[in-house]
């Protein structure tokens, strides 16, 4: 049986998010502060951070949390 790549669906709501001006906040827990940073500037996010300054630091926390809309170029 072959396998069917559902990446089109994945687009689908990508398109229907920017067009309303939302975009999907990636889930960053667990990763470096700066690849973070990299992640959520990628979806067109500003991120702020607090605790330690270090890139190197982990994120622990994430609000709002992955997976949900948020408007695009908010913090």
């Amino acid at each position: 049986m072959e396998r069917v790549h559902r990446a089109s669906d994945h687009e689908f709501v990508v398109a229907q998010l920017l067009r309303t001006g939302f975009v999907m906040a990636p889930n960053v827990i667990g990763t470096y502060r700066a690849q973070a940073e990299q992640q959520l500037r990628a979806e067109g996010l500003q991120p702020r951070f607090t605790g330690s300054t270090d890139p190197q630091g982990g994120v622990w926390r994430q609000d709002p949390s992955g997976g949900r809309e948020v408007r695009a170029g908010s913090t």
